[in-house]
């Protein structure tokens, strides 16, 4: 079980699980316990988990204003294009748009890989959407599919080359950019 654990990537990957699985209820109780890990134990790396599985979904596990504290949090301590990615996500339930977007491109210009750059452009083409700017949002989702080798035609299966909480999330987002879109295309 992965409460008996400390907070990790395998905690953002069981909060994914939960959500791909339709389990509303199990990934709330999983955000709120993230959360009560954070409390006893004031660290980036939790805070970064917790800003992240928080924030993966729509609408959020927790507060948005308690997930960006926690975003900040990490950030504040080391701006890795990952923490700063989950900044994005945090900026995007809080319903920040443009600061959310800032946050995805800044990750983007850092040195993380394909896999975190599938990942920011998803992140941009939802805040774009939720912003009204259908157009760009199109244009993100397609640049996220396009990084992908051989692309990424089923958004019900996992992305090719990506795996565990990558690929969990970017199955997660790129299904709600579509959904705020009217559907694939």
């Amino acid at each position: 079980m992965v409460k008996a654990r400390p907070v990790g990537d395998d905690t953002f990957e069981a909060a994914a699980a939960y959500l791909l699985a339709g389990d509303r209820a199990g990934y709330d109780d999983l955000c709120r316990w993230m959360q009560v890990k954070l409390g006893e134990k004031d660290e980036e790396f939790t805070a970064y988990v917790l800003a992240r599985a928080g924030a993966v979904a729509d609408p959020p596990g927790l507060p948005p204003a308690e997930l960006v504290r926690a975003a900040e949090r990490a950030v504040r301590d080391n701006p890795w294009p990952w923490y700063v990615h989950a900044l994005g996500l945090a900026r995007l339930r809080a319903g920040e748009w443009d600061a959310a977007g800032a946050a995805f491109e800044r990750s983007n210009r850092a040195d993380w890989g394909a896999f975190g750059k599938v990942m920011n452009w998803l992140g941009l083409a939802v805040a774009h959407a939720r912003a009204g700017r259908a157009d760009e949002a199109r244009r993100c989702l397609a640049e996220a599919v396009r990084l992908l080798p051989g692309g990424w035609p089923d958004a019900d299966k996992p992305p090719p080359g990506l795996s565990g909480p990558e690929s969990a999330e970017s199955v997660i987002l790129r299904r709600e950019a579509e959904k705020l879109l009217g559907g694939p295309r």
